[in-house]
C-alpha cells in the first residue's frame, strides 16, 4: 500500500512540475502489456478522479514474435477488461513495412507505433498520449547517445514532455515499477528480446548498467538529475540562438555574418533547427546531424565560392548564396517552357508576366519594362535564360552577358536559368523588372509595358 501511494504521489508531482495532465485531459496510455505501461495504465486510471481526467489506452501488435505477440495482445484485452478502460488495437507486420521502405525495425517499429498512438487519440479524442518511459530508460538512452558521439541535447535524454506526449514515470526506477505491481498482485508480460544482448540498449541494460550500479548505488537518479541539468542549459541555448538568428522565410536562411559572429554553440543550433524546418519535422523527428555536417555547413560561412552547397541527411541541401546559407530539397527547380507572348497574362514557371499596351501616362514603373509595341508583330517570347544570353540596356553605355549581370545582382546560381526573359528570336528584349535592350526599347508612346505582378 504504501508503494502505491509513494508512486502515485510521484505521478502527481511530476505531471504538476511539467504540466502534463490538466483537469478535462483524456489520456491514452499506450500500452505494451510489460510492467512499465502496465503500472503506469492501472496509475492513471486510479487517479483519474482525483486528477479529473479519463483514461483510454492503445496496443499495438507489431507481428515480431508470433504468438509471444498474440498473447500480449490478449493479456492487454483482458487487463483493460477488468478496469473498464476503453482500447484501441491494432496488428501491423512490422517486418514487412521495414523490407519495404529500407529500414530498419526498431526504426520503423517505432515510426507505425507512434502513427497508430496519434490515430487513437484521435479517435478517442485524446488530448495526450502518456508513454511508460521510466528512469532506467532515460539513462540507457543518455549511454547511448554518448557511446555514438553527442552533443547537449543528446545527454538530455528522453523529454519527460514532447508536444502532446508525456513521460509520468520519467524519474521513476523500474525496481520501484516492478515493485508496485507486486504489491498489486498485478502481471505483466515479457519481451524475450529484452534479453539478447545484440541489440545495443539491451548490451547497455544487462552489461554496463550493473556495472555503473556497482561503482555508484544511485547512478540511475544521478543519470536523472544530470539530465535535467543540462536540458536546462541547453534551452537556454536554444533561446539566446532564436534571438540571434531569424529563420524566417522559405526556405528557411541564415545570415553568413551571423554564423562567423556566433559561438558555435548557437550558430550549430540554428543550423539545426535550419535543417529540421527544411525537411518539415519536429527537431526530434528530422534525422539527425552530425558534428561533422553541421561543421560543414558552418564552412560554409568562410568560403568565398557562392552556389557551394553541402548535401545533408534526408535529401537536404544547404546553400551558399552570397550573404547567407540556405537549406532546402534537394530537388532542381524546373525550367518553365518557352511561351509565346501576347497582351494579358502569361504563367512562366514561378512568375506571372502581365504585357499591356499604353497611349498615355509616364512610362517610369521601377517594376516594368518598357518596349517597342511593333515586337507583338514581330512575335516575342517569354524564356529562361541561355548561355550566351547578352543585353545593351537603354540609357546605359555597356553591354553584359546575363550571366555576369546575374552575379552582379547576387542572383544565386540556382535561380537564374528560371528568371523570365523576354526574347525576339535569339536577342534578348528585356528582363522584367531590370532592363530593356537599347535595341527594342519604346522611345516614346504607345509602349508595350511588361511587368511581373508576383512571383507564385
Amino acid at each position: 500500500m504504501e508503494r502505491a501511494e509513494g508512486l502515485a504521489a510521484e505521478i502527481i508531482r511530476v505531471s504538476e512540475k511539467y504540466r502534463m495532465m490538466a483537469p478535462g485531459d483524456r489520456v491514452l496510455c499506450a500500452l505494451s502489456g510489460g510492467a512499465d505501461s502496465t503500472a503506469l495504465t492501472i496509475l492513471l486510471f486510479r487517479l483519474a478522479k482525483e486528477l479529473s481526467i479519463e483514461v483510454f489506452a492503445a496496443h499495438l501488435n507489431h507481428g515480431l514474435r508470433g504468438e509471444a505477440s498474440d498473447g500480449d495482445e490478449r493479456f492487454v484485452r483482458e487487463l483493460c477488461a477488468s478496469y473498464g478502460i476503453p482500447l484501441e488495437t491494432r496488428r501491423e507486420n512490422v517486418g514487412e513495412i521495414a523490407r519495404a521502405e529500407g529500414t530498419g525495425i526498431e526504426e520503423t517499429a517505432r515510426k507505425v507505433r507512434y502513427r497508430f498512438l496519434r490515430q487513437a487519440a484521435d479517435r478517442f479524442g485524446c488530448t495526450k498520449i502518456a508513454t511508460a518511459h521510466n528512469a532506467n530508460d532515460n539513462a540507457e538512452t543518455i549511454l547511448m547517445n554518448m557511446v555514438r558521439g553527442t552533443g547537449l541535447r543528446g545527454l538530455c535524454g528522453i523529454p519527460p514532455v514532447r508536444g502532446s506526449i508525456i513521460r509520468p514515470l520519467l524519474f521513476t526506477e523500474r525496481k520501484a515499477i516492478e515493485e508496485y505491481l507486486e504489491s498489486l498482485g498485478a502481471g505483466y508480460v515479457t519481451d524475450e528480446t529484452n534479453f539478447d544482448t545484440s541489440y545495443t540498449r539491451n548490451k547497455i541494460r544487462r552489461q554496463i548498467i550493473p556495472l555503473l550500479l556497482e561503482i555508484n548505488p544511485s547512478f540511475i537518479a544521478g543519470v536523472g538529475d544530470m539530465a535535467e541539468i543540462v536540458r536546462s542549459d541547453a534551452d537556454c541555448l536554444d533561446l539566446l540562438a532564436e534571438k540571434t538568428f531569424s529563420l524566417d522565410g522559405s526556405p528557411p536562411s541564415v545570415n553568413v555574418g551571423d554564423v562567423k559572429a556566433s559561438p558555435r554553440s548557437l550558430s550549430g543550433r540554428a543550423i539545426r533547427r535550419m535543417y529540421s524546418i527544411a525537411a518539415g519535422k519536429p527537431s526530434e523527428d528530422a534525422c539527425p546531424l552530425s558534428k561533422e555536417h553541421v561543421d560543414s555547413v558552418i564552412r560554409l560561412a568562410y568560403g568565398e565560392r557562392p552556389g557551394a552547397e553541402i548535401h545533408l541527411p534526408g535529401g537536404i541541401v544547404a546553400k551558399r548564396k552570397y550573404e547567407s546559407i540556405e537549406m532546402a530539397t534537394g530537388k532542381r527547380e524546373e525550367i518553365a517552357e518557352e511561351k509565346r507572348l501576347g497582351l494579358g497574362q502569361t504563367r512562366f514557371g514561378g512568375w506571372l508576366i502581365s504585357a499591356e499596351l499604353i497611349n498615355e501616362g509616364d512610362p517610369q514603373d521601377r517594376n516594368a519594362v518598357y518596349l517597342d509595341p511593333d515586337l507583338l508583330r514581330r512575335g516575342i517570347s517569354v524564356r529562361g535564360y541561355r548561355t550566351g544570353d547578352f543585353i545593351s540596356p537603354r540609357g546605359r553605355n555597356w553591354t553584359k552577358t546575363l550571366k555576369k549581370l546575374y552575379i552582379e545582382m547576387k542572383i544565386p546560381k540556382d535561380e537564374r536559368r528560371s528568371r523570365p526573359v523576354i526574347a525576339c528570336g535569339d536577342r534578348v528584349c528585356a528582363i522584367p523588372g531590370i532592363a530593356a535592350d537599347k535595341k527594342f526599347a519604346a522611345t516614346g508612346l504607345p509602349a508595350l509595358k511588361i511587368s511581373f505582378l508576383n512571383q507564385i
